[in-house]
C-alpha cells in the first residue's frame, strides 16, 4: 500500500522506497524528485542532492528448498535456501514455476531455515520456486534533509514526490511516491491497555489473527485512518502539537476497527461496533471539526493556535 513517506529534518541515511506490485524489477530506468504539484516536465528537484540513484533491494532473493505452502502440515511455512534480508511485518512475493504467485507477510523467521507467513499460503511451492523482495529505493541527501528552506508547510498534503520508472519482465512501469520533510514524524503512543481502559473486553474480543500482538496492527491501522480523517479537515497529524488529541482519536478508532473485525469473524450483534463507530465520530467532530482552535506546529517547530478549517470544508 502506498503512503506519504515522512523524511525527518536533520536525520542522515533516510530512504524513500516503493514496493513494485508487478514483481521484482530487473532495472530501474530512473527515479526523479519533483515538487508534488509540479509537472513531469518541470525542473527536477536536484538542489543539495535531494535523492541519490535508485537501487533494487538485494535481499531477500532466494528460492524454496523444500515443499512449502498448501498441502503441508503447516501451510504458513516457506522453507527457503537462505533467510538473509527477511524482516517481520514486511511483505514479500513467492512465485511458482507454473506462474502462480502470492504476497505474504512475515510473522516469524527461523534463521537459515524458513520464514512463517501470517496467513496460510494458498498455492503449493516446490524446490526452485522464487521468494523475493520487490522494493526499490533512493537515499535522501543528508544536506538536503538538513536544509531548513525545504521544510515547507503544505498543510496535510505532501510537498514532494519521487517518480519511478522501472522494468519488470520486460515491461516498463511508472509510479509515484509522495513524501515530505518534517520536523516530527507522525506517530501515535497507544498500546492495547490504553484501548482496554476505555472499552473493557476489547483485547479478549480481538480476532484470532490479532491476538498474538494484542491488536498492534489494528492500532497502527487506526492511526492511519485518523491521519486520513484529519486530512479531510486540512490538518497534518504530525503537526498537531497537542499529541493527546491524536492519541485519543487513535484509541477510539482502534475500538471501532477491533469491533468491526470481531463482527466479521464471528458475526452476531453489531451494537458494540455501532457504539464504537459513533463514539469515534463524535470525538473527531468535537476535537477537530467543531473546536474553534487546534494547536498546530509551523515549519520552525513552534506551536500556534490555528482556527480549525473543518467547518468550511463540510
Amino acid at each position: 500500500m502506498r503512503t506519504v513517506q515522512e523524511i525527518q529534518y536533520g536525520v542522515a541515511g533516510q530512504t524513500i522506497y516503493y514496493d513494485c506490485p508487478e514483481g521484482r524489477p530487473s532495472s530501474v530506468t530512473s527515479a526523479t524528485a519533483f515538487f508534488w504539484n509540479a509537472t513531469d516536465l518541470s525542473t527536477v528537484l536536484t538542489d543539495q542532492g535531494a535523492i541519490g540513484s535508485a537501487t533494487i533491494e538485494t535481499n531477500p532473493s532466494t528460492t524454496i528448498d523444500a515443499a512449502s505452502g498448501w498441502g503441508q502440515s503447516d501451510p504458513r511455512i516457506l522453507n527457503v535456501a537462505v533467510t538473509t534480508g527477511f524482516a517481520t511485518d514486511r511483505s514479500y512475493l513467492v512465485t511458482a514455476a507454473n506462474g502462480y504467485k502470492e504476497w505474504f507477510d512475515v510473522e516469524e523467521i527461523d534463521s537459515g531455515n524458513s520464514v512463517t507467513a501470517r496467513h496460510p499460503l494458498h498455492n503449493a511451492y516446490t524446490t526452485g520456486d522464487t521468494v523475493e523482495s520487490t522494493r526499490i529505493s533512493v537515499t535522501v541527501g543528508t544536506t538536503w534533509a538538513s536544509t531548513i528552506n525545504y521544510l515547507i508547510d503544505n498543510g496535510a498534503n505532501p510537498t514532494y514526490r519521487v517518480r519511478w520508472v522501472y522494468v519488470v519482465n520486460g515491461v516498463t512501469y511508472v509510479a509515484d511516491t509522495p513524501f515530505k520533510l518534517v520536523r516530527y514524524a507522525g506517530k501515535h503512543g497507544i498500546v492495547a491497555s490504553d484501548v482496554e481502559s476505555i472499552f473493557p473486553g476489547w483485547i479478549d474480543r480481538l480476532p484470532t489473527d490479532h491476538q498474538e500482538d494484542q491488536g498492534r496492527r489494528i492500532i497502527d491501522e487506526a492511526f492511519r485512518s485518523v491521519k486520513l480523517d484529519l486530512h479531510a479537515s486540512d490538518v497534518n497529524e504530525a503537526m498537531v502539537a497537542e499529541t493527546e488529541i491524536v492519541d485519543e482519536l487513535t484509541r477510539w478508532k482502534a475500538i471501532e476497527l477491533g469491533e468491526m473485525s470481531h463482527l466479521m469473524e464471528v458475526g452476531g450483534d453489531s451494537t458494540r461496533y455501532q457504539t464504537a463507530r459513533g463514539a469515534y465520530q463524535a470525538r473527531l467532530d468535537s476535537l477537530i471539526r467543531i473546536t474553534s482552535k487546534v494547536p498546530i506546529r509551523d515549519a520552525s517547530g513552534a506551536a500556534t493556535l490555528r482556527p480549525s478549517t473543518g467547518l468550511t470544508k463540510r
